[in-house]
């Protein structure tokens, strides 16, 4: 890293200070930057926070299974069930396949059986069912 690599200005998301990354969320439109961030960022309050606009439902399985904070891995899991517990409209291919992708990123039965439940698709319900 050069000085002059130095000098250039680092985006709000990558500065030292938490509470500098915890605002800089609501500013994030790249998915994997906001995806980074709720993986990886050294302070749970801004993993958390990240979480809560996440919609990668494999980032969200990966957070919720692995996390070191069993709050960030619980609201993780949390999102996933909202993602998946949505109700598509008809002909909605990226939000079906996404709410798919949420059920089978999640392990828990009483989650897998609170969006069997739930007002979603047949077929993410089916899918809950079976993984319980």
């Amino acid at each position: 890293m050069g000085l002059l690599d130095k000098l250039k200005p680092q985006p709000r998301w990558k500065h030292v200070d938490p509470a500098v990354r915890l605002d800089a969320i609501r500013e994030l439109d790249d998915p994997a930057e906001l995806a980074l961030l709720a993986e990886s960022d050294p302070d749970a309050k801004v993993r958390r926070a990240a979480i809560l606009v996440l919609s990668d439902a494999a980032a969200l399985g990966r957070i919720a299974s692995a996390d070191a904070d069993a709050d960030v891995r619980d609201r993780a899991a949390d999102r996933l069930v909202t993602l998946a517990s949505r109700t598509t409209a008809e002909g909605d291919a990226a939000a079906a396949a996404t709410a798919l992708d949420a059920v089978r990123a999640l392990t828990e039965p009483r989650r897998l059986s609170t969006i069997a439940k739930s007002e979603a698709s047949d077929a993410v319900r089916a899918e809950a069912l079976t993984r319980i």
